[in-house]
């Protein structure tokens, strides 16, 4: 297939792939790769932009763009009545969206882990629980009041956002 015979996904998912790493030189660096116009790359971009996966500062050839995120948080009392499997699915699951199985599975181990530890081992009395999100990558994010959280979890982090950067 020619670079010109691309479909609209390829292309929209290139941009999102690779605007934060080019975020002034996006709309020239795709156009290249796919050797296709300025013209035809900025129906693409403006697609991103109305469907709210991309946001902008600056005006016409001195626009630079980014991902849009979203971000949901929920404070928990760590008052011995919290359970981890019943807070991922009534609160987390719904706010990653649709992800592959695989994908959801390590997201549950390791979200539902690491709420377990801070409720077992923080020595706090409130964990903060973040989703941030935008159309590349999701990534989840505790707080605690106590301590002991942070050091024993920083590994069960880092493989959820890895996970989820790396799924398509």
């Amino acid at each position: 297939m020619s670079p010109r015979n691309q479909s609209d996904t390829t292309v929209s998912e290139f941009i999102l792939r690779h605007v934060e790493s080019c975020p002034k030189e996006i709309v020239t660096f795709t156009a290249n790769h796919f050797g296709i116009t300025r013209q035809a790359t900025l129906k693409h971009v403006r697609t991103l932009v109305e469907s709210e996966k991309l946001g902008f500062s600056g005006t016409t050839r001195n626009r630079i763009y980014s991902l849009k995120k979203e971000s949901w948080y929920k404070f928990f009392s760590l008052d011995g009545k919290l359970h981890e499997d019943q807070v991922w699915s009534q609160e987390i699951r719904p706010q990653l969206g649709m992800l592959p199985d695989n994908v959801l599975k390590i997201w549950s181990y390791g979200f539902t882990e690491m709420l377990n530890n801070a409720i077992d081992h923080s020595e706090g009395s409130v964990v903060v629980v973040s989703v941030i999100k935008n159309a590349v990558w999701q990534e989840g994010l505790f707080t605690t009041t106590g301590s002991e959280f942070s050091r024993k979890s920083n590994a069960l982090l880092v493989l959820m956002r890895k996970t989820t950067l790396y799924w398509n």
